[in-house]
């Protein structure tokens, strides 16, 4: 179909978008693609196919002309402005994370605010605390990370 009638729907796509070669191009297309789905137009019992084709053409190209009309396209030397940081998201994580500690006992509290939102390390905790003296402080620390994580990800 395309060797039949390409060159004419080329030309006349070409002259109605005034020269411009991607728009002709995307009109010639969407008249092919618009044959192809709807066959029975093809049918040279009804007519003309090439007169279908440009009408059809036509057609499409008046409907993009008034779509563009209505809704002009603006172009502008910078771009809009970026919107700030979401700070919601970084609320809601806040809660989440209030709501894990409260499930926590009071020491894996302890420890979770000393070394996550401190930054205290564990060489630093002072030698005499309750905390550095049980042997199971590191692993409990991690256990209390991880149940942190946890409730992050299925908040």
């Amino acid at each position: 179909m395309y060797h039949e009638h390409g060159a004419a729907l080329w030309s006349k796509a070409l002259r109605l978008t005034g020269g411009d070669r991607g728009r002709a191009e995307d009109a010639v297309q969407e008249v092919l693609f618009r044959a192809w789905r709807h066959p029975e137009s093809m049918d040279p019992s009804r007519g003309s196919p090439r007169g279908w084709l440009l009408r059809t053409l036509n057609n499409l190209l008046i409907d993009e002309w008034r779509a563009r009309s209505v809704r002009p396209e603006t172009i502008v030397d910078e771009l809009p402005e970026q919107p700030g940081a979401d700070e919601g998201d970084a609320a809601i994580q806040s809660w989440l994370m209030e709501e894990a500690l409260r499930k926590l006992s009071p020491a894996q509290r302890d420890v979770i605010v000393e070394f996550f939102y401190r930054g205290t390390a564990w060489q630093r905790w002072p030698s005499g605390s309750a905390y550095r003296k049980e042997p199971s402080s590191r692993a409990r620390t991690t256990r209390c990370a991880s149940y942190g994580r946890r409730c992050r990800r299925w908040g």
